[in-house]
């Protein structure tokens, strides 16, 4: 299956790191990448794009609401953190993708691929 060029939005990061992930996304992927200045709640409301990638947070709840928020708007999530996740934290991403921070180009651009893929699976039968 080939994956279109997706727009992927990053969020809620800092901006010296938000520019390292926007440069792996265009330069390894060739896919558009954004900063956007606003959470996830507001980018969903306001900006087209296929998939966010945000921080994941150490609230559970807030994980699993940023994941059914973008599933419910049609949109992919891939979260970074800079610790590996487990147990109840894994789960509260509802199996998006999580890339660890510090990343490596390969790995992000895998995640992302994984988030496209499950959105084009969820277009095909939905």
């Amino acid at each position: 299956m080939s994956t279109p060029i997706l727009r992927v939005a990053v969020l809620e990061m800092e901006y010296f790191i938000a520019l390292d992930l926007q440069r792996a996304i265009m330069d390894v992927a060739g896919w558009e990448a954004v900063i956007l200045p606003a959470n996830l709640q507001d980018a969903l409301e306001t900006e087209a794009f296929d998939v966010a990638l945000t921080r994941l947070g150490g609230n559970p709840r807030q994980n699993l609401e940023h994941a059914r928020m973008a599933e419910a708007k049609g949109r992919g999530i891939v979260y970074a953190s800079t610790v590996t996740p487990e147990g109840y934290l894994l789960d509260s991403c509802r199996g998006w993708p999580v890339v660890d921070l510090p990343f490596l180009d390969e790995r992000l651009v895998h995640a992302l691929f994984v988030a496209a893929e499950r959105l084009q699976r969820r277009s095909d039968t939905g």
